[in-house]
């Protein structure tokens, strides 16, 4: 970008002809963004057809609006297959939220689930402004063979509309 700056004065001198450019303001913007939000790599060890564990992953703020949690899976090598359900909870003082996740890793094989939308699976789910101590249980059939995957779950946060 420090090649731009003398470009931009040369084209300046010669559109004017004989006039000078002289620079007056130069403006450099440096910024830190650090907007807090949870980051987890979790290891599932699947050594069996189907199983079960649970997470506790601390506390989160969530301003008044919705969410809706999306999973992508990212990597995945080996010879095998498994289907991975999850619920995501998120609860406070007094309020809970739960956020069913069929069907969130499906690798190798088919998975069927209910024909309903669930809020903050299939669509945003509304949610009141507070802190909340947040679980994930994911359960997981039908594994076979050998291999890994790699997989994110996310939890968006849809501001509330203003108007």
């Amino acid at each position: 970008m420090k090649w731009m700056l003398p470009i931009a004065l040369a084209t300046i001198a010669v559109v004017a002809g004989t006039s000078v450019a002289i620079l007056v303001l130069d403006v450099g913007l440096r910024g830190i963004v650090s907007v807090p939000y949870r980051v987890f790599d979790i290891d599932v060890v699947v050594d069996r057809e189907s199983g079960m564990v649970s997470y506790d992953l601390g506390m989160i703020e969530v301003p008044d609006g919705s969410v809706i949690a999306k999973v992508a899976l990212l990597e995945r090598e080996g010879n095998f297959s498994i289907v991975v359900n999850g619920v995501l909870t998120l609860e406070s003082e007094n309020k809970a939220y739960v956020i069913e996740m069929p069907c969130m890793v499906v690798i190798g094989t088919s998975c069927y689930r209910i024909m309903a939308i669930i809020p903050g699976w299939d669509a945003p789910m509304p949610i009141e402004e507070g802190t909340y101590e947040v679980s994930l249980k994911l359960t997981w059939n039908k594994a076979s063979g050998s291999g890994r995957f790699y997989a994110k779950l996310y939890l968006v946060h849809i501001q509330k509309d203003k108007s």
